[in-house]
């Protein structure tokens, strides 16, 4: 890295407006978790190279990527007002507004967009937009026009399944599943939906069967919560923690499922395990609320004095959450 960032700088000396020292300096940022620096050098870019609509476009993605919807919005629209005739400028627009909560603005781009790059990917994002101001109807045939230009366009074919699904055509959505699974046999995506699908139909040992092909095929840790809570749900209590156990010592790191393992284990009685996992997870994760008020929970009913200060930093975060609320008072009465 430090040498990278050698030739970078040196690069910058000689003209400090280079347009790929600069972005290379934002992504040495990224690599060394500086978000701040990430924007700075990539606001330099984009200042120093107003030719260029790719400075924007990186800004735009890092501010999605981190949650800032406003500043994502706000860099999208000036990078859109430059760049109004580039395909790539009114997709990230377009995702920015969706994101920020303008679905009516976001339709209204994506159906430009469309019109303009009638593309398999435009439509399927025009057919997203369209089911956030609730026209799924649109949205349908925005995705049957999708895979007529592009017949196996995946995320048009999974977009239908899942409309299918919220419009309880459960049967469709099987059949579409089914046919993902035969287009895309090495991911699991197909068997995932096949299980919802399945689900609904009340077919239980058969999703989970689904499921678990989809974790065999593309393991993640929304498949194995999935997974766990299908098995707790049909009362193999064991077999949906070892599940998430499995993905956890593949995956130490990840603190948001250790916090839902230590919920599992909270509702099975098991709360000695509970606050250990509840405790660990905070280490990787030290604002997330549940696993604060959950953990003070448990102290505090314990006579733990440790509860009042994870009670109060879960209140600090979340004021109006009536289980924090009560978590918190508690802690303090006792």
């Amino acid at each position: 890295l430090k040498a990278a960032e050698g030739r970078f700088l040196s690069a910058l000396d000689r003209d400090p407006g280079n347009l790929n020292a600069t972005i290379g300096m934002a992504a040495l940022a990224e690599q060394r978790g500086d978000r701040e620096k990430v924007y700075e050098w990539l606001e330099k870019a984009r200042d120093a190279n107003p030719e260029s609509s790719k400075p924007g476009l990186l800004l735009t993605q890092a501010y999605l990527t981190d949650g800032d919807k406003l500043k994502a919005l706000s860099a999208a629209s000036e990078l859109a007002s430059r760049f109004p005739d580039q395909e790539t400028v009114s997709r990230v627009l377009g995702t920015a507004q969706l994101t920020a909560g303008e679905s009516n603005s976001a339709a209204a781009t994506f159906r430009r967009l469309a019109e303009k790059w009638p593309t398999a990917q435009n439509l399927t994002l025009l057919a997203g937009a369209e089911l956030a101001v609730g026209n799924q109807d649109a949205a349908r045939n925005s995705l049957q026009q999708a895979l007529e230009n592009q017949p196996g366009f995946l995320p048009a074919q999974a977009a239908l399944v899942r409309l299918d699904l919220n419009d309880r055509n459960y049967g469709d959505a099987l059949t579409r599943a089914e046919q993902i699974q035969s287009g895309f046999p090495k991911l699991g995506i197909g068997h995932e939906l096949a299980g919802l699908a399945l689900i609904a139909l009340d077919r239980f040992e058969e999703a989970i069967a689904a499921i678990a092909e989809a974790y065999r095929l593309q393991p993640t840790a929304k498949l194995a919560l999935d997974l766990a809570r299908l098995q707790g749900a049909r009362g193999d209590k064991g077999k949906s923690l070892v599940q998430v156990e499995d993905w956890l010592k593949n995956h130490p790191e990840d603190a948001r499922t250790r916090v839902a393992y230590a919920m599992m284990l909270q509702g099975m009685g098991r709360e000695d395990e509970a606050i250990v996992q509840y405790d660990r997870s905070l280490k990787g994760v030290p604002d997330n609320i549940a696993a604060l008020n959950n953990l003070a929970w448990l102290y505090q009913v314990r006579g733990d004095r440790r509860a009042v200060d994870l009670a109060k930093r879960a209140y600090e975060l979340a004021p109006r959450r009536p289980e924090v609320m009560d978590t918190y008072g508690w802690a303090m009465f006792n």
